[in-house]
């Protein structure tokens, strides 16, 4: 399991988030299907954002989709060398981009 932080909120990929936060998120979607489906939308990465939340910090289950996603910067969403997507990779691949690895 990697813990991680994105603006000071924790994240982890533990089992959890996929098995029980994703699909809580999604309106019982699946993960995998929705990968194949759509690699690079929006919507699958808030949403896997807040499964990633809600599996690290306990009180993040206590806020609303609306309020986790809010924590997510605008401009981060739009730029794929971002913070935000250098985190959901880490945390969906294990390891660093190969752009960080190589700064």
């Amino acid at each position: 399991m990697i813990e991680t932080e994105y603006k000071g909120y924790k994240l982890n990929n533990a089992v959890s988030a996929i098995v029980m936060f994703y699909p809580k998120v999604s309106n019982g979607s699946d993960l995998i299907k929705d990968i194949q489906e759509a690699p690079n939308s929006l919507t699958t990465l808030c949403n896997l954002y807040c499964a990633f939340r809600m599996s690290a910090d306990h009180e993040a289950r206590k806020k609303s989709l609306e309020e986790l996603v809010n924590e997510i910067d605008y401009s981060d969403l739009m730029a794929t060398e971002s913070d935000f997507y250098k985190t959901i990779n880490l945390l969906i691949n294990g390891e660093k981009s190969t752009a960080e690895k190589h700064s």
